[in-house]
């Protein structure tokens, strides 16, 4: 056998190792890119729902007395979450609150409560754009400064789904909560 073909002989198990070692490379390239984007998404989320929330906000601050001001609120959602699918909105709920960083009332998370806050659904969302019907349970009429304390304040809590989970499991849903004072 000549030396030449000895040689040949001898590197041709490099390239099956070479073969494996490639594909677990890729394999790992492609977990990598995969994971990077699912990050991508969840990042793009939030920050999108928090830019709503916070436009939502200011919105319903602004409007106060204003009958439309659930509707104004909620229109800034959509309009600054430019980010979130319009589907992917679960639910938003407008509040009364008495200091700036006041969480949700438990209550309001499943229903709107008497005097306390307006809970709008996706479905509610969605109809926005004709047949829409503020809540009623906390009216706008009533969200004025108050006399004892000098102050009000109007927090809002927007629940998105975030359809993000192809790899490493992460919350599906994800919540940003807003509180403004109410000027007069």
């Amino acid at each position: 056998m000549s030396r030449l073909a000895k040689l040949e002989r001898k590197g041709s198990g490099e390239i099956g190792a070479t073969v494996v070692e490639a594909a677990i490379a890729g394999v790992l390239f492609f977990f990598v890119v995969v994971v990077f984007f699912q990050l991508a998404l969840l990042a793009r989320t939030t920050l999108s729902a928090s830019q709503g929330v916070k436009a939502a906000a200011r919105a319903g601050a602004v409007a106060a007395e204003n009958p439309d001001a659930d509707t104004d609120a909620l229109t800034a959602v959509r309009t600054a979450s430019s980010g979130v699918s319009p589907d992917a909105f679960r639910q938003v709920v407008i509040y009364k609150a008495e200091q700036p960083g006041e969480p949700v009332p438990g209550g309001c998370l499943t229903s709107s409560q008497q005097g306390v806050c307006n809970r709008y659904t996706d479905s509610d969302l969605r109809s926005l754009g004709g047949g829409f019907t503020p809540g009623t349970a906390w009216p706008a009429a009533g969200r004025t400064v108050s006399p004892p304390s000098g102050t009000a304040y109007l927090g809002v809590n927007v629940v998105v789904e975030c359809r993000c989970s192809f790899v490493i499991p992460f919350p599906s849903q994800i919540s940003r909560s807003a509180v403004i004072k109410i000027e007069s």
